[in-house]
């Protein structure tokens, strides 16, 4: 499908989550949590859920399932947990549920 077909057909708005992954940031100074969570309801999405998580595999797989359980939620929206660190886990965690 033509790249204008798909814009034409998709939907304008979404409804997302958000995670942030990280051993050191709090909700306090969860910057890039925050500017996602912000920018999305100013581009006209919703945002259902927010959690942040540490650097742990079975926490983001945890969170990832039971928001997958949520009917109204199109995207989820991961951030952090992905430097060179062996505790970054965010890639090896998430790309065996795509």
């Amino acid at each position: 499908m033509p790249y204008a077909d798909h814009k034409e057909v998709s939907p304008k708005t979404v409804t997302c989550a958000v995670i942030t992954i990280s051993d050191s940031r709090t909700e306090k100074d969860d910057e890039s949590g925050a500017f996602i969570k912000r920018r999305l309801p100013e581009s006209g999405h919703t945002v259902l859920a927010y959690a942040l998580l540490k650097n742990n595999t079975d926490a983001i797989g945890s969170q990832i399932a039971d928001l997958l359980m949520l009917a109204d939620l199109q995207v989820i929206i991961c951030t952090g947990g992905t430097g060179l660190s062996h505790r970054d886990v965010t890639v090896e965690t998430v790309t065996p549920l795509l």
